[in-house]
């Protein structure tokens, strides 16, 4: 049995979407979402349904003892986290400590030895990225690129912190009236299961998000780093401008293994009417690029790409964060706002050495004589250890030999090349006469 997370319809498992408003069917639970509004659970009273997905349930509600407005997830059944994992997220939220920054949503509370297992977290005012994209059928680009960009920044700070968010989703990227960003959800991945996404996959089990997944964690062994971030975030922003569920009528398998054999379509061709300014494409090509090798390799990097096609100072709005991060004894999170080096897109491109500095004296170059075709065959007839300078200061294969070797090149070398010149035309005569 299945159900419609918008209209709570429930149909028999052979359908998979809902006839009545086109959303995507879940599997049917013991209660429709949203019927435990009104219902109180651990000390936190659910007031509205944000929304539902394969995860689970999120409610906003406020805390009884104080009143506090507070964002709670509900786990459904599949998705439901191992209590083992407890240990780990205790273990997160000792290395993060209590002073979140304001971008990064606050755990306040969990416990998944009970059923149904939950978590919640401080709420913020505003809308999310998904309902936002939903509700005008896309949003406009700039508002897309912006929130990538503020996220991205809570993100950085996460994984300096030693941190991966594994369940980014663009429900969990909440923006405020003030253009304030801030990312939920962190310590749902870090309750999830932690085996390899295209193995569940495969399983049939369960995998959160498989849209924004990149295709490098589809391989065993695979742990997300930055790089996978900026992949996740360029799904989402472009989600949100196209209005399009990347996920919408296909098995997480089938999206994984569509990750690692394409990209998806650009950008100016998914979304026509977007206005989107020129070079968009190839920059934001770089984002959402199957190759690890070929994408930013830090999100520093997408920040300053993608501020640079909205004309903005990569740093102006993320000073805050910065502070909070060197404060933490984090490494400054703006401190390195140079355009990203493209040359290492592509690892296997050979690197250029740097320019000599002007004021360090160029080591000489030894100039070499040009031979005839019939003096150079002669050459490798004669020349011995008897024509060669000693310890082979007159031959050398590098252009790059210091002054003082330079200067006994020097005083030693005419005599041996007249020699050397000498025999050459002794031994290239007889070769003439044979010829003629």
């Amino acid at each position: 049995m299945k159900v419609c997370p918008a209209c709570g319809s429930r149909f028999e498992n052979t359908e998979t979407f809902c006839p009545h408003d086109g959303a995507r069917l879940n599997e049917a639970r013991d209660h429709a979402p949203g019927q435990r509004i009104g219902e109180t659970l651990g000390g936190y009273e659910l007031d509205r349904l944000l929304f539902a997905d394969a995860v689970g349930e999120r409610y906003e509600g406020k805390r009884t003892s104080d009143g506090a407005l507070v964002r709670v997830t509900v786990f459904t059944g599949d998705a439901a986290p191992d209590p083992s994992r407890a240990a780990a997220l205790e273990s997160t939220r000792a290395l993060l400590g209590d002073d979140l920054p304001a971008s990064i949503g606050k755990l306040l509370d969990y416990d998944v030895d009970v059923s149904p297992a939950y978590v919640v977290e401080l709420a913020a005012p505003g809308e999310s990225l998904a309902d936002a994209s939903s509700r005008v059928g896309g949003v406009r680009w700039e508002l897309a690129l912006r929130s990538a960009c503020s996220c991205a920044r809570a993100l950085e700070w996460l994984h300096r912190a030693g941190v991966a968010h594994r369940a980014l989703n663009p429900h969990a990227i909440v923006r405020s009236p003030e253009g304030e960003v801030v990312v939920f959800e962190w310590a749902h991945g870090v309750l999830m299961n932690q085996r390899n996404v295209m193995e569940l996959a495969t399983l049939g089990e369960h995998v959160a998000y498989p849209a924004y997944i990149a295709p490098e964690l589809t391989r065993p062994s695979r742990k997300p780093t930055e790089k996978t971030a900026v992949f996740a975030l360029g799904m989402i922003a472009y989600e949100a401008i196209t209005g399009r569920d990347l996920a919408s009528g296909d098995s997480a398998e089938t999206i994984l293994k569509r990750h690692r054999r394409e990209r998806p379509l650009a950008l100016s061709l998914a979304a026509p009417d977007a206005e989107l300014p020129d070079g968009f494409d190839e920059v934001f090509n770089l984002v959402v690029e199957r190759s690890p090798k070929r994408r930013f390799q830090a999100l520093n990097a997408m920040i300053n790409a993608l501020s640079g096609l909205l004309g903005e100072d990569p740093t102006k709005a993320f000073s805050e964060l910065a502070v909070e991060a060197r404060d933490r004894g984090v490494d400054d999170a703006s401190k390195d706002t140079e355009q990203m080096d493209m040359s290492v897109l592509d690892e296997d491109k050979p690197q250029r050495k740097p320019k000599a500095d002007s004021t360090t004296p160029r080591p000489k170059k030894k100039r070499r004589r040009k031979r005839t075709d019939a003096s150079a065959d002669a050459a490798k007839v004669v020349v011995d250890e008897s024509l060669t300078e000693p310890q082979g200061a007159a031959v050398s294969g590098s252009s790059e030999t210091s002054d003082a070797e330079d200067s006994a090149e020097d005083s030693t070398k005419e005599q041996p090349e007249r020699r050397l010149r000498l025999s050459l035309i002794h031994i290239s005569e007889p070769t003439r006469q044979a010829e003629i």
